[in-house]
């Protein structure tokens, strides 16, 4: 095949990307300005519905949208990078310009000593994920981005994977750094605020950038007191505190129906990414997974070891190896039955890490990923122990106390599940279970469930999410070119003028997060 042949092999011919382009080059014409809205190039393509929503809304008074793409790859894959790009829907936004974010020479060596420097300095993991250069944090983000692209479960200083890494990051603080210098910025759109994703928007924070996360299921707005998504939840007491009674009354009623729902075992209630149900039916009684004593049991729900342990924040341990090795050494301390449940969605060789950590502490017993809950909870465990995972409100709905490993977890608001204030008085708690064994608050968990997946919008951009989910095959599918063919086919310019119209009030609010309130006409 010829070069040519090959570059025209890039151009996408999906029929629904087509449709979407063509649709916005109608709808929303891009302008040209002196000042920039960034926006983050080659998204699923829900976000790229989302965006083309919200960016417009952004570029006013000749402000232009503008495109970027962080790569330190060479010159052929940035070719083929653009010639993508020039096809993408996304080009209908920024009339088709494209910043390839791909640091000089100058700056990848500079990065690249500086990684040395740092990395020969030997840091301790807690040390790293709070590492900063030139006055940004990229530690954490480092850490996460490390873990996903190695499938390693914790930090390896000597691996020179982690200097690649390292040094990949801090040449885009550089690039980064000297834009912001250059350049009018008027606004950042991020896709997340996690790996490599949050560099930006740390950067554009520091400058006093207005910043955002931009899904087509959650808009966040990015602050001091709020970097990074999803951790909003602690402003729930106070939100629910204002809403009507009436309305607060049928909400708590139908948190209780979707919990019901969820612990008969159907899948993806509240949780549309989910692909297997972790409550299905119970065994037969003779069938224990548990076994029988009189000591207290403690059940570790496992996370993914390589799935970004710094989302919420930083916790008691800097990755979820960390904290399963921790729990080990502090399970010869006392006399409690141990088990493990892995990770319902486990990837890459999570299940070997779990073995490894088994023959280093036998008096683990690992659960098969199948295992229902209810079983679990038949058997009599006692108490449960999770990072930040859903089960801080799952087994407390089921009448059983969680202790919860970091203050920045989705319950902290709450005190249906332990969240202790520092990993002193975290591992005092795991010492002395037995004086923590606690019954858990039915109504503060109605109220979380309720505040968290109910009244929280769970799409902003499409008018029923259920609906829209059935129609194109489930939540795997909306992250394909299909969800530009199900949008146009529910477009009217009523819609799209009503969520214009709820965006431009949550620009002018100082809300965290767009939610119902800006919906209200």
């Amino acid at each position: 095949m010829s070069v040519v042949s090959k570059l025209k092999s890039l151009w996408p011919t999906d029929l629904h990307s087509r449709a979407f382009r063509r649709h916005l080059v109608r709808v929303s014409r891009p302008t040209s300005g002196a000042s920039l809205i960034l926006i983050e190039a080659f998204q699923p393509p829900s976000n790229v519905i989302a965006l083309s929503l919200f960016a417009p809304l952004l570029a006013v008074d000749g402000v232009q949208v503008l495109a970027y793409h962080q790569t330190i790859q060479g010159p052929l894959k940035r070719l083929v990078a653009r010639i993508r790009y020039h096809a993408n829907p996304m080009g209908a936004l920024t009339d088709n310009k494209l910043l390839m974010v791909a640091p000089s020479r100058a700056a990848r060596r500079r990065a690249a000593t500086a990684a040395v420097e740092i990395l020969a300095g030997r840091p301790d993991p807690r040390q790293f994920e709070s590492l900063e250069f030139e006055g940004t944090t990229i530690g954490d983000l480092v850490y996460d981005l490390y873990l996903r692209r190695t499938n390693e479960p914790t930090l390896d200083l000597a691996d020179p994977r982690l200097l690649d890494v390292l040094t990949e990051c801090i040449a885009y603080v550089c690039f980064w750094t000297e834009y912001f210098r250059k350049h009018p910025i008027e606004a950042v759109c991020v896709s997340h605020c996690v790996y490599h994703h949050g560099i930006p928007s740390r950067i554009a924070l520091q400058h006093g950038i207005p910043t955002y996360q931009v899904t087509a299921e959650s808009l966040y707005r990015m602050t001091d007191e709020f970097p990074m998504a999803y951790t909003d939840q602690t402003l729930f007491p106070e939100q629910f505190r204002q809403l009507d009674v009436d309305y607060r009354e049928r909400g708590v009623e139908i948190a209780r129906e979707r919990l019901a729902k969820r612990f008969a075992g159907e899948v993806g209630v509240d949780m549309v990414y989910s692909t297997a149900s972790a409550y299905g039916s119970l065994p037969d009684d003779e069938n224990r997974v548990l076994a029988p004593s009189d000591r207290i049991k403690v059940l570790v729900a496992a996370h993914d070891f390589f799935d970004s342990p710094h989302s919420y924040g930083t916790n008691f341990y800097p990755d979820f190896y960390i904290w399963m090795h921790r729990l080990g050494e502090l399970s010869q301390q006392v006399n409690y039955d141990w088990y493990v449940k892995t990770h319902p969605d486990i990837q890459g060789p999570g299940e070997e890490v779990l073995a490894e950590f088994v023959s280093k502490y036998p008096n683990f017993i690992v659960l098969p990923a199948e295992t229902s809950h209810h079983a679990i909870i038949r058997d009599g465990i006692d108490v449960a122990l999770t990072i930040f995972g859903t089960i801080g409100m799952e087994y407390p709905a089921l009448g059983k106390p969680v202790v919860n490993g970091s203050r920045n977890n989705p319950h902290a608001a709450y005190e249906f599940s332990v969240t202790p204030k520092d990993v002193q008085e975290y591992e005092q708690i795991l010492l002395n279970l037995g004086d923590h064994l606690y019954s858990p608050q039915a109504d503060q968990i109605l109220e979380y469930h309720f505040m968290r997946r109910i009244h929280q919008l769970q799409t902003w951009v499409f008018e029923d999410y259920d609906e829209y989910l059935r129609r194109i095959g489930g939540y795997r599918e909306s992250m394909t070119t299909k969800a530009y063919s199900e949008y146009l086919e529910t477009y009217s310019p009523e819609r799209q003028e009503r969520i214009q119209r709820a965006l431009q009030r949550f620009l002018d609010s100082s809300d965290i997060r767009i939610g119902r309130q800006h919906f209200q006409d």
